[in-house]
């Protein structure tokens, strides 16, 4: 729609973001997820489930890359956080 190839559309958008379109995809989906991990009562399931991951085990995997913890440590420090 916007006449530029596949290939010459992923360049332009990594010259300008630093990152490939997959990699901001799965980075905003990461992103929208830790507010799903930040309430109560929301599992890790759900959260990857409701980011448009299709499992919680890639979930995992692909959380790890981005914020250096798994779901699970990551809602424990949020808690920890909340309480104090």
């Amino acid at each position: 729609s916007c006449n530029l190839s596949r290939s010459e559309f992923c360049r332009c958008f990594k010259r300008i973001t630093k990152q490939t379109p997959f990699d901001y995809l799965m980075d905003l989906r990461v992103r929208k997820s830790l507010r799903l991990l930040s309430n109560d009562g929301c599992s890790v399931t759900e959260a990857a489930l409701s980011s448009g991951f299709s499992g919680s085990s890639y979930y995992t995997e692909v959380f790890r890359r981005y914020m250096n913890c798994t779901p699970r440590e990551y809602m424990k420090r949020v808690g920890k956080r909340q309480s104090e």
